[in-house]
């Protein structure tokens, strides 16, 4: 089966093509916001005979026809009546056509965004991990030059012996640590700044870089322990979609692990989440989300999630409840290394549905139950595993799933 292939930045492009086209539309053509006719032009009369009763002729420039009653201002019924029919024939489709132009404007950045903020997500976990991996290699090098630093001077004495002619040799000193002809060398500050430029730059000194973009950036602080804090990654395009992921994390004494981690997520739709990820006993976590919408508060909302990892396999428990009180369940079954791991999911209504599939790479096959949002059951459906951001096994803690 062909891999699905979207281009949101085109997707993007055409969106905003849209909504422009619309609104110049709007601009230039006369009446379509306000629902009336205008007119132009001299009537070439004298500036006496500009009346009829009580309404005057145009002048010139435009005048504006709100209803037949302004017969009088053109000077004739029939002709203000004809303007008006052809008004109404023109405007509705027109407006209509607008509209449609809105919607479609709106589902092709629907699209893109949904699409690209996948994308951003998938390449913030990596730049996130690559930057670990940075200040791990960092730490390394730190350990060593200081070790250099600590021992470098220090030196032991070789005992005198005599040689083949029976002279007695002192040996000179000798280094306690062999060096070679490459010492290690001072690091220099910790790497706070990870992205693709950067890393060629480091490991290909003096020759450009062949990119001619940097989407996706991560800033990271550290304490004096070493200890990440907080990490910011964003994620841009050519077309001005941006992601922004904030990551503060909390900590308890002198633990590696942090206690608490506050999540911010800025979507290029606008809306944004914020999970707080507290770590519970035996492995388990809570996941507190609000969603916000600055377009509409009704798509506002809150849940929380507890997930709690199986004794004896790879599997867990998901728990969800939102803020209207109702809940769903999710149970994984991990047999680790095989594709034949289970998925049993109830939601509040107690609809029960199963997959099969690998829990490792969370990619499962429906199996039994309706399909999302069906009444009756379609049959099997393929249904990838987690596309936001999924807790439990497979997903990156970052939420909860949304299957």
């Amino acid at each position: 089966m062909p891999d699905l292939q979207i281009d949101y930045e085109q997707l993007h492009r055409v969106a905003k093509d849209a909504r422009l086209l619309k609104d110049h539309l709007s601009d230039v053509v006369p009446g379509l916001d306000t629902g009336t006719v205008e007119i132009s032009g001299d009537t070439g009369q004298d500036p006496d005979q500009r009346t009829i009763g009580n309404h005057p002729r145009p002048t010139g420039g435009r005048h504006v026809i709100e209803n037949v009653g302004d017969a009088a201002t053109i000077g004739h019924p029939s002709l203000a009546n004809a303007l008006m029919t052809f008004r109404g024939n023109w405007d509705r489709p027109f407006k209509d056509s607008l509209e449609r132009l809105g919607e479609m404007a709106n589902l092709l950045d629907g699209v893109a965004t949904k699409f690209f903020d996948f994308d951003s997500t998938v390449a913030g976990q990596a730049n996130t991990t690559l930057a670990a991996i940075r200040n791990a290699e960092w730490e390394a090098r730190r350990e060593q030059w200081e070790y250099y630093q600590r021992n470098k001077d220090k030196t032991f004495q070789p005992r005198d012996y005599y040689d083949a002619d029976g002279n007695l040799v002192h040996p000179d000193p000798v280094p306690l640590v062999d060096w070679g002809d490459h010492p290690p060398t001072e690091p220099g500050a910790r790497p706070t700044t990870t992205d693709a430029r950067t890393v060629w730059e480091e490991n290909n000194p003096g020759i450009p870089y062949p990119g001619d973009s940097n989407p996706t950036v991560t800033h990271s602080t550290y304490d004096d322990q070493g200890r990440v804090t907080s990490e910011t990654t964003t994620v841009t395009s050519g077309e001005g979609l941006a992601h922004e992921d904030t990551t503060i994390y909390e900590y308890e004494g002198d633990s590696d692990t942090p206690s608490v981690t506050h999540t911010t997520v800025k979507h290029s739709d606008g809306t944004g989440e914020a999970l707080t990820i507290t770590p519970g006993a035996n492995g388990s976590y809570t996941i507190e989300s609000v969603f916000t919408d600055p377009a509409d508060s009704k798509n506002n909302g809150h849940s929380t999630t507890t997930v709690t990892p199986k004794p004896g396999d790879g599997g867990y428990t998901q728990v969800r409840v939102d803020q209207d009180g109702t809940s769903d369940t999710t149970e994984v079954t991990n047999h680790e290394g095989t594709d034949h791991d289970t998925k049993v999911t109830t939601d509040d209504k107690g609809v029960v549905r199963t997959w099969t599939g690998d829990a490792d790479t969370n990619s499962w096959t429906q199996t039994t139950g309706p399909g999302p949002g069906e009444p009756a059951d379609d049959g099997p459906t393929t249904n990838p595993g987690g596309t936001g951001n999924g807790s439990g096994a497979g997903g990156n803690g970052n939420g909860s799933e949304t299957h």
